[in-house]
């Protein structure tokens, strides 16, 4: 391997400016060898983060030491407006959001971030507020063309999209964008889906299992975005709703976790909580590393932390609550109401 090269003719590697007058920057390959740049993707590496307590239906975004996670609902159900941030060691109160809610989406960093829509507890309704924070405290934002909950995601604050979702009616095909200034109405997704996993902008997205409306049931089904024009693209084996994905868009995502109820909500008939986590290159998913611990979990943060959706810069997930098979959930370390964060490298 070029990197385990140390001298050419007793010449240090880092002291040689050029082979056969060819500069070593335009040196293409050696010895049959080419030098392409390109290091393979070698799979996730989970580690367990600081514990916090525990919330479900939450939104969270940023990066693993710079994370701000808002809303949701704690174990007695109720919604929440506070905030808490992660450095990457420990957790801290962060300003409160102006609205109690939950099911919102979000994107962006712990110091410049936006959420939109979700459940607003002080209407008790779907709602199409956003607010956007800037480290400290939250304001309010243009609000979006129509009320939704569980779908969205973004690169920065001024870069989302909100494809499809839940409305209090039913669901919504027809994606909206945000532009830093207002929502807009892009062009309508293949199939109304809700609570799937998303990653990528306004321009480059791909939509990721979910409860599909035309089916009446979870779904391993993908889209993508290019541009304008959404197309169905290979499905994962995650056949789940309440996921958590990040990535980059439709060249490459990652979705892990999730709930298929398998049978009416609140049946004792046991319901599959997926641990597995599916890698999308572009071209075709595989199955990749599973979530730390003993079972799957559902309820998390849809768009887990990662540096505003880059899948280059390491991934987050936090909270969230698993399935029993007993028509209960099990919320993590019931005993001290704590939740462990998990991180993803790699």
């Amino acid at each position: 391997m070029a990197n385990a090269v140390e001298k050419v003719n007793t010449i240090a590697i880092t002291d040689i400016e050029a082979i056969n007058t060819r500069t070593d920057a335009n040196i293409q390959a050696f010895n049959s060898f080419e030098f392409t740049g390109v290091i393979p993707y070698g799979g996730l590496t989970w580690t367990s983060g600081a514990t916090d307590s525990h919330r479900g239906g939450h939104g969270v975004t940023g990066s693993i030491t710079n994370l701000v996670c808002i809303g949701g609902y704690d174990i007695s159900g109720g919604n929440l407006a506070t905030t808490r941030e992660y450095n990457g060691t420990s957790w801290a109160n962060g300003g409160n959001m102006e609205a109690s809610c939950s099911s919102m989406r979000m994107s962006g960093t712990g110091t410049a971030a936006i959420y939109f829509g979700g459940y607003d507890a002080n209407v008790a309704s779907y709602t199409d507020r956003s607010e956007k924070y800037n480290g400290t405290s939250w304001a309010d934002s243009a609000s979006l063309v129509r009320a939704l909950a569980n779908m969205g995601c973004g690169i920065n604050d001024s870069n989302c999209i909100f494809p499809c979702g839940s409305t209090m009616g039913g669901n919504d095909a027809t994606n909206q964008l945000w532009n830093d200034t207002s929502w807009s109405d892009g062009s309508d997704v293949g199939s109304a889906t809700t609570a799937g996993g998303n990653a990528g902008n306004s321009t480059d997205c791909i939509i990721m299992s979910g409860y599909e409306y035309s089916a009446g049931d979870e779904s391993t089904a993908c889209e993508t975005l290019d541009g304008t024009t959404w197309s169905s693209s290979a499905s994962n084996s995650i056949q789940a709703r309440y996921n958590s994905s990040w990535g980059d868009g439709s060249t490459k995502a990652w979705i892990t976790g999730g709930i298929d109820y398998k049978s009416s909500y609140g049946s004792p008939t046991p319901h599959v909580n997926y641990q597995e986590t599916d890698y999308w290159n572009g071209t075709s998913w595989a199955n990749d590393t599973n979530t730390p611990g003993s079972d799957g979990k559902s309820s998390l943060n849809a768009n887990a932390a990662n540096g505003g959706n880059s899948g280059t810069a390491g991934a987050m997930i936090a909270f969230g609550s698993s399935y029993q098979g007993t028509g209960s959930y099990q919320w993590p370390e019931p005993f001290t109401r704590l939740t462990t964060t998990y991180e993803a490298t790699w």
